[in-house]
């Protein structure tokens, strides 16, 4: 099965939604790759060109592919039917078929909580974002942000500050990471001290609508969301 929902997250263009709807047309995920091409289309949201997708034989060979550029990178991959998959996401409308997570997600960052806010903070908002993940950090809180600029650096690196864990979900591939200039940051939340994750392939480029979905992510991993 874990291979299964890595091949299916690598097509572009199929959500969790429309994959819900094959898979309850078969008894293992495996098994969406036999449909015929008729079976396929008639899954409602699938319709011709995601059925070519699903389809195409080279989707194995870019499923192995993505696997070991993973490997070279010391990139996890998580799948739904992975036992190390966050709980948190099972309760999601749309959970991730598959995660790319580099660091590590603890047991204990459960006791999380999300700190969002403006990409150009007043002063006030960024002492308050600084202060208030600080202290999260030290009575041993998780600080989840999108590791975006402003109130999410402030609070990832305050985080870090109280010497507490943090975790960063991505709005893009790992090859594509954004802002570039946090690199040396999410490098430094993987050495210990939490982890980066991603819901898209390592190719995929920042875009419009991918940090709106990433979003959902973040407040999923929060006990709840501190908003500045």
């Amino acid at each position: 099965p874990s291979d299964a929902y890595l091949r299916l997250a690598l097509i572009p263009g199929l959500g969790p939604l429309t994959v819900q709807r094959l898979l309850e047309q078969v008894d293992e995920p495996q098994a969406i790759f036999a449909l015929s091409m008729d079976q396929l289309r008639c899954c409602d949201g699938v319709g011709g060109e995601r059925a070519r997708r699903i389809a195409d034989p080279r989707g194995a060979e870019l499923m192995a592919t993505e696997r070991s550029e993973c490997h070279r990178l010391g990139i996890q991959l998580v799948t739904l039917a992975d036992e190390a998959y966050p709980a948190a996401f099972r309760q999601l409308a749309e959970p991730p078929l598959a995660l790319w997570l580099r660091g590590e997600y603890q047991r204990r960052d459960r006791l999380a909580l999300a700190v969002v806010g403006p990409r150009r903070p007043s002063a006030y908002g960024h002492r308050q974002a600084a202060r208030l993940s600080r202290d999260l950090g030290r009575i041993g809180a998780t600080v989840i942000s999108g590791l975006a600029r402003g109130i999410d650096t402030v609070a990832h690196r305050a985080a870090l500050e109280g010497d507490g864990r943090t975790i960063a979900v991505l709005g893009s591939g790992f090859n594509f990471l954004y802002p570039s200039e946090n690199s040396d940051l999410a490098h430094h939340i993987c050495q210990g001290r939490g982890a980066v994750i991603s819901e898209y392939p390592l190719n995929t480029r920042p875009s419009p609508g991918t940090f709106p979905r990433r979003n959902r992510l973040v407040a999923a991993l929060g006990l709840g969301v501190l908003v500045i």
